[in-house]
């Protein structure tokens, strides 16, 4: 019986040692190998990759946004500002000979041709910001891509939101103080109308202002502004990204 005994325990070691298998671990797995979803040993842990939304939360996107768009809106404000001060003193440079006489001896005509000269600034200007915008985008992302010292997923969000936002404030604040001055030229076309009309004046200028005798009153559409100048951020914001894009990637290694 004693044979018998030692010679089963002797079988189950054996047993044992052949399926190098410790006991309590689960079969198929091997001691000293990782199980699946953990690094192996001497590796370090996968890198998490932030989100697009933890990039414009970056302080440092943020710092860059606040000063770019700083930036836009003091060339929006100071394009705006230029018709305000066109408004006040501003009178057209250039005028035909008969217009320059008649507005010389009619006050009434050298006031409609200078509120003729705000509309054409004006509407001038309003024009003109969105292409600003643009064309100033590609300088934000030149800009980005060489001074923010971070990934280069942060530099492209940085210049993207930047320039976004910048666009937006240039176009709506441009815009609306530029509109703000634009008047109809109704009520100063019926005035120099009627003061011209006893007198010896040229027909091409009685008919000019009996053009806009009958015109009707401008306003500001402020809802479209603000639609038009969020689609002039989206392409400000791409052309932005991809001039980054175009530095770090191509342009970087050859300076």
């Amino acid at each position: 019986m004693s044979d018998s005994g030692d010679d089963s325990r002797q079988g189950n070691v054996q047993s044992g040692q052949g399926s190098g298998q410790p006991q309590g671990q689960p079969a198929g797995t091997q001691q000293g190998q990782p199980s699946a979803g953990q690094p192996a040993p001497g590796q370090a842990p996968p890198v998490q990759q932030d989100s697009i939304t933890d990039k414009v939360k970056d302080p440092v996107v943020q710092e860059f946004t606040k000063g770019v768009s700083a930036l836009y809106a003091i060339a929006g404000v100071g394009l705006g500002l230029l018709v305000v001060v066109y408004g006040f003193v501003g009178s057209p440079a250039i005028l035909s000979g008969a217009q320059a006489d008649a507005a010389s001896e009619v006050s009434e005509l050298g006031a409609y041709y200078a509120q003729q000269n705000v509309n054409s600034l004006a509407q001038s200007v309003v024009q003109l910001l969105p292409i600003i915008a643009v064309v100033a985008a590609v300088l934000v992302g030149l800009y980005a891509a060489r001074t923010i010292d971070a990934d280069e997923q942060t530099s492209y969000v940085g210049a993207g939101v930047a320039s976004f936002a910048g666009s937006v404030l240039m176009v709506v604040l441009g815009g609306y103080l530029a509109g703000s001055q634009v008047s109809s030229l109704q009520d100063a076309a019926e005035e120099a109308q009627t003061a011209i009309g006893n007198m010896n004046q040229p027909p091409e200028v009685v008919q000019q202002v009996s053009v806009f005798a009958g015109a009707e009153e401008y306003s500001v559409q402020l809802v479209d502004l603000v639609i038009n100048s969020v689609a002039v951020g989206v392409v400000a914001a791409v052309v932005a990204v991809v001039t980054a894009y175009a530095y770090r990637n191509f342009l970087a290694g050859a300076a």
